[in-house]
């Protein structure tokens, strides 16, 4: 699927990509736990689908963020570690050439 989520001004990804159109693993978001601020629904960022060039920058922003290295963050996500966006942060998700009603 090619869902992405559009980023508001306020999101510490904003800039990172492309139109500020971050690739999500699904348009649906999710209620995840977040420390500090409790249960809230967030899109997976779909790292696949991510550049060379966008990582730096978005491991920067989570290091900045939540501490660790950037070689930490990286390895985190090759891992498979999940990279979730508040949807609030968000104008919402897509997934282009799909209608779904």
């Amino acid at each position: 699927m090619n869902a992405t989520a559009r980023l508001r001004p306020e999101s510490p990804f904003c800039g990172i990509f492309p139109d500020d159109q971050v690739p999500v693993r699904s348009f649906i978001p999710l209620r995840v736990y977040l420390e500090g601020l409790g249960s809230v629904l967030c899109f997976m960022v779909d790292g696949e689908r991510v550049t060379l060039e966008q990582w730096g920058p978005l491991a920067d922003c989570c290091v900045r963020q939540c501490g660790g290295t950037t070689d930490e963050f990286i390895a985190a996500m090759q891992a498979g570690a999940p990279l979730p966006v508040r949807e609030s942060q968000t104008y919402g998700a897509c997934s282009p050439g799909r209608v779904f009603w």
